[in-house]
């Protein structure tokens, strides 16, 4: 997570964030499979997954990609999703997350997000991208 956190840093020129052209997929090779990327899209924003990882898609039995928070979540806890990117948005700046798998009756799993925002044009989040590190030692 550290390392993804760095790669994400060493991309920022001051306090202008990355572009997506500034992230090279294969500099994140040893994190495809944990990555996921969120589009901001309109306005009110909401957040459509773009991509997800293989290792997430297993470890939850789901692919999401294409999908708004709302449709994968519910309307509730879409909610609380939202206002955690729309943080993310506002003070674009990374942020973490962690806690226990609560889907699919994956309860035994611990988890770790890095959430880092990507702006075309330096200032504006567009894209949030998000590295899953998921404990499989309980299962």
């Amino acid at each position: 997570m550290i390392d993804f956190v760095s790669y994400w840093n060493a991309k920022r020129s001051g306090a202008r964030l990355p572009a997506r052209a500034d992230i090279d997929p294969m500099d994140l090779k040893p994190f495809l499979g944990d990555l996921f990327m969120l589009d901001v899209v309109g306005a009110p924003k909401r957040f459509r997954y773009r991509l997800i990882g293989t290792r997430i898609v297993a470890a939850g039995g789901r692919d999401s990609t294409g999908k708004y928070l709302e449709d994968v979540f519910g309307a509730e806890r879409a909610t609380v999703e939202n206002a955690f990117y729309q943080a993310i948005c506002l003070h674009r700046t990374p942020m973490r997350t962690s806690g226990v798998l609560d889907w699919r009756d994956r309860e035994f799993r611990k988890y770790e997000i890095a959430y880092v925002p990507i702006a075309e044009d330096g200032m504006t989040v567009d894209i949030i991208v998000g590295c899953m590190s998921i404990d499989h030692a309980g299962g």
